[in-house]
């Protein structure tokens, strides 16, 4: 969904975020309250530390694999020690 400049600069003016960024945070908010490990993948972008408190960012799409099984692992081992 487009918001136009007006739209931003209420949102902006008033310091709320565009309902679809509450929304993706409250998501990841409610699989990790589930139990469920979520980690966001940013690809050239920094974005996803604003939803995930997990993520990983890929600047090279050939570094993709690496860093997200990076970061898998490093969950899967923090979870198998509590």
């Amino acid at each position: 969904m487009e918001y136009s400049s007006a739209w931003q600069d209420m949102f902006d003016h008033i310091s709320v975020q565009p309902p679809n960024m509450c929304r993706k945070r409250r998501s990841v908010a409610r699989l990790t309250t589930a139990g469920l490990q979520v980690i966001g993948i940013g690809i050239c972008s920094e974005a996803v530390s604003q939803f995930y408190p997990e993520y990983v960012v890929v600047n090279e799409l050939e570094d993709l694999m690496r860093e997200g099984y990076g970061k898998v692992s490093q969950q899967l081992r923090r979870a198998r020690t509590g």
